[in-house]
């Protein structure tokens, strides 16, 4: 078997049909993307997707993530926890949300947990790498999920943040054209105004500063 091979969705049963239906109801139904079933078929085989995160990922970190402890808050549904698992990471993960947690348990066993960012289930300092990618802007105190991060996070480690500017011309989970810095009802009468749904956006909490890819060492 090739590495790409071992990097694609385990031969999990069920799996594929669990995904298929998770991200039909989030593309289709939740945010009414059009063309969403190509997004779907994106993220039933999502190794080279999840393969791009996995090299910004080291690239702004300076290392390769064999051998590191690493924590992904915001799993989804574990496409990057298997595939850094397959690169040599002791990669656990945890999501707020019970049913993409149980996906992500079904490829990484043992290593997913339901919990929320602002309450890590970890003792501190138990992880080389925090891994946070576009979960910022779901959890209901920013502030209170960073500082969890950073205490978890081992004296020397390295934490990830990647996080949609609110100031942003485009909406990354809509995929729509956005009027900067939009508050709460103008955003969801737009929405409508373009035939969208309108449900998904009172979850979001936009930062006003964007945070593409920092790392960030821990003191020694």
């Amino acid at each position: 078997m090739s590495s790409r091979d071992a990097e694609r969705c385990p031969d999990v049963p069920g799996l594929s049909a669990r995904l298929e239906a998770y991200y039909s109801r989030y593309y289709g139904d939740a945010l009414g993307i059009p063309g969403w079933r190509e997004l779907v078929a994106v993220r039933l085989d999502d190794a080279a997707y999840e393969r791009e995160r996995l090299a910004r990922l080291e690239g702004a970190i300076g290392r390769r993530v064999a051998g590191a402890r690493l924590l992904n808050v915001g799993c989804g549904t574990g496409g990057f926890n298997a595939l850094a698992r397959s690169a040599g990471a002791d990669a656990w993960g945890v999501d707020a949300s019970e049913e993409p947690a149980a996906i992500a348990a079904l490829r990484t066993p043992d290593r997913i947990l339901c919990a929320a960012a602002e309450e890590l289930p970890f003792p501190a300092a138990s992880f080389d790498v925090v891994y946070c990618y576009s979960t910022l802007e779901h959890v209901a105190d920013a502030s209170r999920a960073v500082r969890e991060m950073a205490r978890v996070l081992r004296p020397g480690g390295a934490l990830y943040l990647h996080t949609p500017n609110r100031w942003a011309c485009f909406e990354g989970h809509y995929k729509l054209f956005w009027l900067p810095g939009l508050p709460r009802l103008l955003a969801t009468a737009y929405l409508a105004l373009r035939g969208r749904p309108t449900g998904f956006i009172r979850t979001l909490r936009p930062l006003p500063s964007v945070v593409p890819s920092s790392r960030r060492r821990a003191r020694a």
